[in-house]
């Protein structure tokens, strides 16, 4: 955790704001994350369960209830409506998604040149996952189908180096760098990564918190 803090704040320091992507499965510990590195570094959540909490808060429904009620339509409106205001402002992102479509990563990275860019995977099996949802849904009421988690799991791009300005893999909240692969290092020199990330087809049409 302080390496990165470490990098947002330098990065910070020379005006680049930092998006730092999340990769992994639903429960595998990105929201939680998010709530330690926040508590160090100036940094904005962008998410659709945000969206829903604010809905379930407000109608005072169950996180289920929310979630069926609000429509894809709007809740995708208010989401979209919050990353363009916050890359106006160059504020730091953290987009709680699962992040699991190579294509769709790099279509977001794409569109944020101006940002240095950072991964994190979250390494974890698909029966963890399943596990872990059983809990939080008993703990919050946030219910996610088990066809749903099996449908990610099969179609997961892992992410690569290439993808980014840097990837570390995430356990148990230590941080380890993961390196271009030697045929990466090959076609590509470390100085010139921002321009010639290479982003893997897309196997997910569905992006999940």
């Amino acid at each position: 955790m302080r390496e990165l803090i470490d990098i947002i704040q330098d990065k910070n320091a020379q005006g680049i704001p930092v998006y730092v992507m999340p990769i992994g499965l639903p429960a595998s510990g990105k929201s939680t994350f998010f709530k330690e590195l926040q508590e160090h570094v100036d940094i904005e959540i962008l998410s659709f369960d945000s969206i829903t909490e604010e809905f379930q808060k407000a109608h005072n429904m169950t996180y289920d209830e929310a979630y069926n009620t609000v429509p894809l339509e709007l809740k995708t409106e208010r989401f979209e409506a919050r990353r363009d205001a916050l890359i106006a402002q160059s504020c730091n992102i953290y987009p709680d998604l699962t992040n699991l479509s190579g294509a769709t990563r790099g279509e977001v990275m794409e569109t944020i040149p101006q940002y240095y860019q950072i991964g994190l995977y979250f390494p974890l099996s698909k029966e963890k996952s399943l596990e872990r949802c059983k809990i939080r849904e008993t703990q919050t009421g946030k219910h996610i189908p088990e066809e749903a988690v099996h449908r990610m799991a099969d179609n997961i791009n892992i992410p690569r180096a290439i993808e980014f300005d840097q990837l570390f893999e995430v356990n148990a909240r230590k941080l380890t760098p993961i390196p271009l692969s030697q045929d990466e290092a090959q076609r590509y020199s470390q100085n010139n990564l921002h321009e010639t990330k290479i982003h893997q087809p897309d196997t997910l049409s569905i992006e999940s918190p």
